[in-house]
């Protein structure tokens, strides 16, 4: 009879630890695959990437340069706005200067570029997985040398 009590505690844990496992699992998707500077990367699942704009937040394009898209974000609890360059922004071509970006993307901080005179922060979207972008990689794909 002492048995019983243990036997019970343990179907009670077991069942506990069955009910909080999180039944969502993440499927792959070739669309999270983004290629920044010749490296493959998971946007969605990365944790060195980062949703922009910031929770409550805007950015407005200033100026689309060359190397992408400079927006400005707005203003929060009396901080000055920063300006960032956006590379590889999706919607790059259609941006006009003063266009609020209110719609979240993922970028990766990759570094910065003087733009003017001061020096701004630049976040990578990457480029899409291709099989033309693929060819970008550093570590491949493997390509046959004649």
């Amino acid at each position: 009879m002492k048995k019983f009590p243990i036997w019970l505690v343990m179907f009670c844990a077991v069942s506990a630890g069955w009910a909080q496992t999180n039944t969502n699992h993440y499927k792959p998707n070739g669309a999270d695959m983004r290629i920044v500077d010749g490296k493959m990367y998971n946007r969605t699942l990365s944790t060195n990437w980062t949703t922009l704009p910031p929770a409550g937040a805007t950015l407005e394009a200033v100026e689309v340069i060359s190397e992408g898209v400079v927006v400005k974000n707005s203003a929060k609890d009396g901080k000055p706005a920063e300006k960032l360059l956006i590379k590889h922004y999706p919607d790059e071509k259609n941006v006009a200067k003063g266009q609020m970006i209110t719609m979240p993307f993922r970028a990766l901080a990759v570094g910065s570029i003087k733009y003017g005179s001061e020096t701004v922060p630049v976040y990578d979207c990457g480029l899409a997985n291709t099989k033309e972008n693929r060819k970008t990689l550093v570590n491949g794909p493997i390509h046959a040398t004649p």
